[in-house]
């Protein structure tokens, strides 16, 4: 108790300007440009990281997909559904009886199959 209360009298050190890395926090130098040349990464929404090591090890502890431009050759287009044996059509079903009805169907077919 004592030693907390010596601590708290001696003076405080000054945090140096500029910001830190988000994940080992070293501290980058002022500037965009600055940090850019020194090998920094910006991660959108987040922050600076001092190199990308840092940037991958957040993006693996937090399961974050790396962000990749997409080419300006390819444009947003659905997968083509495959065909396959085991997908079954469903209905639209009114009431709740129906939807039991539908799922003994479906469980009866699954033991038969079996």
């Amino acid at each position: 108790m004592v030693l907390k209360w010596i601590r708290s009298r001696r003076p405080k050190q000054e945090e140096p300007a500029g910001e830190h890395c988000f994940e080992c926090r070293t501290l980058l130098p002022d500037g965009a440009e600055e940090r850019r040349a020194s090998g920094a990464v910006l991660l959108d929404r987040v922050g600076w990281f001092c190199a990308l090591r840092c940037e991958q090890r957040y993006r693996f502890r937090f399961r974050l997909q790396p962000s990749r431009p997409p080419s300006p050759d390819s444009s947003p287009v659905a997968p083509a559904p495959t065909p396959s044996s085991t997908v079954q059509v469903v209905h639209a079903v009114s009431s709740p009886e129906e939807l039991l009805a539908a799922i003994r169907e479906r469980r009866r077919r699954a033991l038969r199959s079996a």
